[in-house]
C-alpha cells in the first residue's frame, strides 16, 4: 500500500527537492499518459527524474526509477513544457504554505516560469504559469462552468485561497503551544484537522494512535523541519505507488475501453433502428409508385394548389379509389415524380438493409467478445484490446455511400474491414483509383500509395478522427495497398500515407495520377490480399 500523499509527505519531497534540483538544468520532459508527467534534472554531475502525476486517485511528486512508455505523438502540455522550459534552470522550489501546491520556479529565454502541481484529489492539475502570472497551459483545462477556480491558457493563475489556519511545518513554536492550549481532553480527530493546517486524517490517525499525541506531533514537526526524516521520500513514495499505479491505470484502461464499446454500441443501436425505419418504408414503395402512376394519368384534371385527390385505382381488383395527398405548390406531374423518386429510394434503401443490418450485427457481437475479454485482461492485454475497440469506427453503412456494385461503369473498388472495425478501400483500376480518391473519400480520410511505384490507391475511412485509427489498420492499409503495386514482389515496400485533403489530380492528368504533400512512410512485406 502507497504511503499518502499529504501536506506532510509533499513538504518532505519539497525539501529532498530543494537540496536535489536547485541550479540544476531541465533535459528532458516527457507525458508518457494524460496526467503524469517526467521531467528529467541535471545538475552536479547527477540526472534525476521527477514524477509529477494529476491523476485523481494517484496525484504525487517525487523523483523515480522507473521506466514509462511514451506515446508516439507528445500531448500538447507535454510541448508546452518542452517549449518553455527545456533548458533553463530551477531557481526555486517550495511548498505553498500547508497546501498540497509545489512550485517550482525555472528561469529560461522566456523568463522566470513556475511549474504549478496542485496535488489535491480530483482537483489536482499541473499548470505552467508565465512571470506575469498568465496560464501558459495545463494538463487538465477548467471552465468556468465546472469550477470558480478557472484553468485555461491566457487565464491568471488563481492561487488557492487561504485556510486561517497556521501551518505545522511554518508556524513558531510559541504559536503551535498556543494551539495546543486549547486542545480538549481527550484531543479529538475533528480538533487536529479544525486547527492545524497541513494535519491530514492519516497524520490524525498517526497522533491520535500514541500516549501523548502533542509530544508525537511535535516530534513529527522538528524532524520535518530539520530535514531528518530517515530514508529518501521519493524512494518510499516510488515503491509504494508502483503497485498500486498498475492497478489503477489497469482500472483506467478498463473503464475508458467500456465508455469506447457503450459509445459505439449506442451508434449501432440507433442505427438498427434506423434500418427497421427504412425496411417499412421499403413495403409502401410499391404504393408510392401507383400513386405516381395515378397521378400521371390524370394530370390533366389535377389543378396546382390542390392538396389531395381521390383517383381510381387501377391496379386495384376492385378499382377501389387511392386518396393521394399532393404538394400544393406542384404541378400534378411533379406530384408524380416526387412520388416516383420516393418509391425508387425506399425501395433501393430496403433492399439493402437487410446486409447492413447483418454487419451491424457482426460489430455488435464483436463488442460484447471485446467487454466480455477485457473483464479478464490484464493492464498489457488492455492496451491490445483498446485497438480493436480504439475511437469508433464509422458506421459500418452510410446512406451517402454507394455499395460496391453501384459504381459507375468500369470503377472497380474492393472494401475491407480491419480487425479493429475500421473500413479501408483499396481501388483495383485506374478509373477505380480516381474515382476513389477524388469522389468516395472524405478529406479526413487517410490516403495511400506506394512510393515511387505504381500501385493501388487505398483509403482508409475515419469518419473526420483520423487520429483515433490503430496502427493495427493502418498497416494492414498498407499491405493491401502494396499487394496491388508492381513492387508487390519485394521483401520491403515503402508504403505513403497522408490525408486525402493533401492529395491533388493535376488538370488534366490521366485517371489515377496525382500528387500528394505532408506524407509518412510505413514499411511493409510482400502482402497477398
Amino acid at each position: 500500500m502507497s504511503p499518502p500523499f499529504d501536506s506532510l509527505a509533499l513538504r518532505q519531497v519539497s525539501l529532498e527537492l530543494k537540496g536535489s534540483i536547485i541550479g540544476a538544468q531541465v533535459q528532458k520532459i516527457r507525458q508518457p499518459d494524460p496526467f503524469t508527467v517526467l521531467i528529467r534534472f541535471h545538475g552536479n554531475g547527477k540526472s534525476r527524474w521527477l514524477l509529477l502525476c494529476a491523476q485523481a486517485d494517484l496525484f504525487r511528486a517525487h523523483f523515480t526509477t522507473r521506466t514509462f512508455s511514451n506515446p508516439q505523438e507528445p500531448p500538447v502540455f507535454c510541448m508546452a513544457l518542452r517549449k518553455y522550459l527545456e533548458g533553463g534552470r530551477v531557481t526555486a522550489v517550495e511548498q505553498a504554505g500547508a497546501d498540497r501546491v509545489l512550485r517550482i520556479e525555472v528561469a529560461s529565454t522566456w523568463g522566470r516560469l513556475l511549474l504549478i502541481a496542485d496535488l489535491m484529489g480530483r482537483h489536482s492539475n499541473l499548470i505552467l504559469v508565465a512571470e506575469d502570472g498568465t496560464i501558459l497551459e495545463a494538463i487538465k483545462h477548467v471552465g468556468s462552468t465546472m469550477s470558480r477556480r478557472v484553468v485555461l491558457p491566457g487565464r491568471q493563475y488563481a492561487p488557492l485561497p487561504p485556510t486561517g489556519k497556521p501551518s505545522l511545518w511554518d508556524a513558531s513554536d510559541a504559536e503551535l503551544s498556543s494551539l495546543w492550549a486549547a486542545a480538549p481532553i481527550p484531543v479529538t480527530r475533528a480538533w487536529l484537522l479544525d486547527t492545524f493546517g497541513g494535519m491530514s486524517p492519516a497524520l490524525a490517525a498517526t497522533v491520535l494512535a500514541t500516549a501523548d499525541p502533542k509530544a508525537t506531533l511535535d516530534t513529527i514537526v522538528a524532524s520535518v523541519r530539520s530535514g531528518a526524516t530517515g530514508e529518501s521520500p521519493s524512494e518510499a513514495l516510488d515503491a509504494g505507488y508502483e503497485a498500486q499505479a498498475s492497478v489503477s491505470q489497469r482500472d483506467s484502461l478498463l473503464r475508458q475501453l467500456n465508455a469506447k464499446l457503450d459509445k459505439e454500441g449506442t451508434v449501432l443501436r440507433r442505427r438498427l433502428a434506423d434500418l427497421d425505419a427504412i425496411e417499412e418504408r421499403g413495403l409502401r414503395a410499391e404504393e408510392w409508385r401507383i400513386a405516381g402512376e395515378l397521378l400521371s394519368a390524370n394530370a390533366h384534371g389535377i389543378e396546382r394548389g390542390t392538396v389531395s385527390v381521390s383517383l381510381p385505382n387501377y391496379y386495384s381488383p376492385d378499382l377501389t379509389p387511392m386518396v393521394i395527398a399532393l404538394d400544393p405548390t406542384l404541378s400534378a406531374r411533379e406530384n408524380a415524380q416526387a412520388y416516383f423518386a420516393r418509391s425508387r429510394k425506399a425501395k433501393t434503401t430496403a433492399e439493402r438493409a437487410p446486409a447492413l443490418r447483418s454487419e451491424v450485427g457482426v460489430r455488435l457481437a464483436e463488442l460484447e467478445a471485446i467487454r466480455s475479454q477485457a473483464a479478464q485482461a490484464d493492464e498489457s492485454e488492455l492496451l491490445g484490446l483498446a485497438g480493436t475497440g480504439q475511437g469508433q469506427p464509422p458506421a459500418p453503412a452510410s446512406k451517402s455511400r454507394r455499395s460496391e456494385s453501384e459504381y459507375p461503369s468500369g470503377v472497380r473498388i474492393k472494401r475491407f474491414t480491419s480487425d479493429e472495425g475500421w473500413q479501408i478501400w483499396i481501388g483495383e483500376n485506374a478509373t477505380g483509383n480516381d474515382y476513389l480518391t477524388t469522389r468516395l473519400s472524405d478529406p479526413g480520410d487517410i490516403w495511400m500509395h506506394v512510393r515511387a511505384a505504381a500501385s493501388a490507391h487505398g483509403v482508409i475511412r475515419t469518419n473526420k478522427h483520423p487520429e483515433k485509427v490503430p496502427h493495427a489498420t493502418l498497416r494492414r492499409a498498407a499491405e493491401l495497398v502494396a499487394a496491388k503495386s508492381e513492387a508487390k514482389s519485394s521483401s520491403v515496400i515503402a508504403v505513403d500515407y497522408t490525408l486525402r485533403r493533401y492529395v491533388r489530380k493535376p488538370r488534366g492528368a490521366a485517371p489515377g495520377r496525382v500528387t500528394y504533400t505532408n506524407e509518412k512512410t510505413i514499411e511493409v512485406s510482400g502482402a497477398e490480399d
